[in-house]
């Protein structure tokens, strides 16, 4: 079942899904987004350490509307 994957539960660890971007980052040579859970500062964290090239981030966006 790949749903839960795809769109995970609040209860999932944050960044659920950052190893694959940072899998693909090392293989491909397009830019990277990651999603899963990730807040502002995870966001800066992750792009700084180079493991994604962006961050896509809704449940932040629609918590501060």
């Amino acid at each position: 079942m790949t749903i839960p994957h795809m769109i995970q539960p609040n209860y999932y660890p944050r960044g659920y899904n950052v190893h694959f971007a940072e899998q693909f980052k090392k293989e491909l040579k397009v830019p990277i987004n990651s999603v899963g859970s990730i807040d502002i500062e995870m966001a800066d964290r992750l792009i700084g350490e180079a493991k994604c090239d962006m961050v896509a981030l809704v449940r932040p966006v629609i918590a501060d509307n």
